[in-house]
């Protein structure tokens, strides 16, 4: 049986001399493919995960580690090479299930190369499909949509806005970088970037959905890391950590003299509306408090603004989320903002399809849980007992719906026009737009929604 150590993930980058091995393989030794690709769909009868790694390794030794957005999978025998670059790990896999797994980890290094150099960490994350979903996504089962479920806005009026698409079809989509976060992408629609860190600093996240002729998109953007100024730290300078200096600033204040000067430095800029959204703010609060993770203080505001770029008109929403941690009665907040971004003549044809998306982002609580412990160990602040951290865990994975409904609640804001669905395979809800007669899914995170009556997504 092989032992599975549950570690927390953040690799911290050393730097040293470059030394050329004598057998002229690099000095580093990394994962350069496996078996199945990270984020890929794969059947769950796949008996075998393959690593490849750049240099060759000794064969009789190995650290595979518990991390990630998803379970481990249950390895059944010993892992082997079928060559010295090459290790294949026997495994059984569950349907309709997101995997990872971990090759070493900063204090578990097992895979070394032939000259004892440890492989760098590596973290692989896929998902199986449902079996009953034989042709996939053309194989799309009933009608999701149910009266007797509550709905999370306004009912939707009969008849749909002209400008509205007929179909519209949502992937799912797993963050490449850490496995950070999931949400429902429009098909076609570009995904860039995804979780940003630098040392000394917590994660953010930085990424983009684009429409593909770019005339509207959500972008994620990270904020900073604020401290109160002193005599040797005045407004505005930055440490060699990052920390910016600043005294707190009210979120809308923040929004209009620090973020929206530098977001938007050429073309013309209206305000038109101005508010916090004090229930988005007590949903993000609920939800940290849930896993364990307490902050002081978190507000969430949000900015309407008319902008012109290249002669076009844009209605830009900027939300920015602040959380607050007092230390010795001085105040340190962290920014992340959210940009929501469309022409304004298209406005009603893809705002229901920018909300839907936006409301079906969900942070991975384990990778939260395990960035919040690599913050303390940085911060040379107390360790939580080991025990402590199991139960925080236990509360997380019994609470799961309430935590994935809480971050909702938080991202998706005051959505209009927006319904439950219930998927039928798996029991899970989804948020999705009300402006459609009809909604299907194949249980493997693909959702179709159309308002033409001729549509059939089996042909899709």
């Amino acid at each position: 049986m092989i032992r599975i150590h549950k570690k927390v993930f953040l690799i911290f980058i050393i730097l040293g001399l470059i030394v050329v091995p004598k057998n002229g393989y690099s000095q580093t030794v990394k994962v350069i493919e496996t078996t199945p690709t990270n984020n890929q769909v794969v059947s769950h009868t796949l008996d075998k995960i393959l690593i490849k790694f750049s240099s060759p390794m000794k064969t009789n030794s190995f650290s595979i580690i518990e991390v990630g957005a998803g379970e481990t999978p249950d390895i059944i025998g010993m892992p082997i090479f079928k060559d010295k670059f090459t290790c294949v790990i026997p495994v059984k896999l569950k349907t309709n299930t997101i995997y990872s797994l971990g090759i070493n980890s900063k204090t578990k290094k097992g895979f070394v190369s032939e000259d004892g150099i440890p492989a760098e960490p590596f973290i692989l994350t896929f998902k199986t499909t449902n079996p009953n979903d034989n042709q996939q996504q053309k194989e799309i089962s009933q009608n999701t949509k149910d009266e007797n479920f509550q709905q999370t806005g306004k009912q939707s009026s009969k008849g749909t806005p002209n400008a509205i698409q007929k179909t519209i079809i949502y992937n799912f989509y797993l963050d490449k970088t850490q496995g950070a976060f999931w949400l429902l992408v429009p098909n076609a629609w570009k995904v860039e970037g995804g979780v940003s860190e630098t040392l000394f600093q917590g994660p953010r996240f930085n990424f983009s959905i684009v429409q593909p002729e770019g005339w509207c998109a959500i972008r994620f953007i990270p904020g900073a890391r604020y401290m109160p100024i002193n005599e040797f730290r005045p407004a505005g300078s930055v440490d060699q950590y990052g920390n910016v200096y600043m005294p707190y600033m009210e979120p809308v204040v923040y929004l209009r003299q620090i973020l929206i000067p530098n977001l938007y430095s050429s073309g013309t800029v209206k305000e038109i509306e101005s508010k916090e959204i004090p229930e988005a703010a007590q949903a993000l609060k609920r939800f940290y408090d849930l896993i364990g993770i307490q902050y002081h203080q978190i507000r969430v505001a949000e900015l309407t603004l008319e902008t012109t770029k290249e002669g076009n008109v844009y209605l830009d929403r900027i939300i920015v989320y602040v959380l607050i941690t007092t230390v010795m009665e001085n105040i340190i907040w962290e920014t992340q903002i959210i940009q929501v971004s469309a022409l304004k003549d298209k406005l009603n044809e893809v705002d229901p399809i920018l909300m839907t998306s936006l409301a079906s982002f969900q942070i991975n609580p384990n990778w939260v849980i395990a960035k919040y412990r690599a913050e303390q160990i940085r911060s040379e602040i107390r360790m939580r007992y080991q025990q402590e951290i199991l139960e925080i865990q236990e509360r997380m994975y019994k609470n799961r719906a309430k935590v994935n409904d809480e971050i909702s609640k938080s991202i998706g804001l005051e959505l209009s026009n927006q319904a439950n669905f219930l998927d039928p395979k798996t029991g899970e809800m989804q948020t999705l737009t009300s402006m459609y007669d009809k909604t299907w899914t194949d249980g493997n995170g693909t959702f179709i929604q159309s308002n033409d009556p001729n549509f059939n997504p089996k042909r899709s």
